[in-house]
């Protein structure tokens, strides 16, 4: 990481340089439609430990996945019966994330332990080309460091956190969610697909009901939901560390 972060403005050139920093396993603050996020490769194991130790990220905060585009999904994770190519390719590129359980072996520490990932497809102006130029995908998390709760990250906020701790910022001038104050969910819609049932885990810009419009029986009992993801997560935490070995099967 260099004495000072570069810093380039996306209204010139800037995805040659992105996608390098990228491939050698460097960390990028990026804007998306929501707010600033911090972006590396998902696969870089190293790289997804320096997301963690940037952010300050307790292990058992998962990483959400950006993908290049909905034909890549079906790569990564599995998509049950009762969700439909129509529905996704609806509802995708959007800011929204859906949960599935992931068959790619990406490192440990980004799905802390878990079965399951939530993958996106955004379609921000400039992190969607990029992911689309990089061509595998981008792990992804607010810029910000954790513990915050669902703030919106400004550039300014990104910088001021964790800014001197990453290879490379984009300044993409004010996220279209910056210019709507009043909006109280700027972040992605996050649902999940891996209960049997859509389940709405976080509200966020894609709003609910764009979401029933292809899965009526969306679960919007987001405490509920809550309450048994940190069953899930401290039953992951207690097999981990009554068997030590259990640590290698996700290397």
């Amino acid at each position: 990481m260099p004495d000072t972060t570069p810093i380039l403005s996306t209204s010139g050139p800037f995805l040659e340089r992105a996608v390098q920093v990228l491939s050698e396993g460097g960390l990028v603050i990026t804007p998306s439609v929501t707010n600033y996020i911090l972006v590396c490769d998902a696969t870089n194991r190293d790289a997804v430990r320096r997301v963690f130790d940037v952010k300050k990220r307790r292990q058992t905060g998962p990483l959400s996945v950006a993908l290049p585009d909905t034909s890549d999904i079906g790569q990564y994770v599995h998509i049950p019966d009762w969700v439909s190519q129509y529905a996704l390719d609806s509802l995708f590129p959007g800011e929204i994330a859906m949960i599935f359980r992931h068959k790619y072996p990406f490192p440990r520490e980004l799905v802390s332990g878990l079965p399951t990932l939530a993958i996106t497809i955004s379609s921000d102006r400039n992190f969607g080309p990029l992911v689309k130029e990089y061509g595998k995908p981008l792990a992804g998390t607010s810029a910000n460091i954790s513990g915050q709760g669902n703030i919106f990250v400004s550039l300014e906020k990104a910088m001021e956190d964790i800014g001197d701790k990453v290879d490379l910022i984009l300044d993409g001038g004010p996220t279209v969610a910056q210019a709507f104050a009043e909006h109280t969910d700027r972040v992605n819609t996050l649902v999940d697909f891996t209960q049997g049932e859509p389940w709405l885990v976080r509200k966020g810009w894609v709003p609910v009901e764009k979401i029933q419009q292809f899965f009526p029986n969306l679960n919007l009992d987001t405490d509920a939901y809550s309450a048994g993801f940190e069953e899930r997560v401290n039953s992951v935490v207690t097999a981990v560390n009554d068997s030590p070995a259990m640590l290698q099967t996700h290397e």
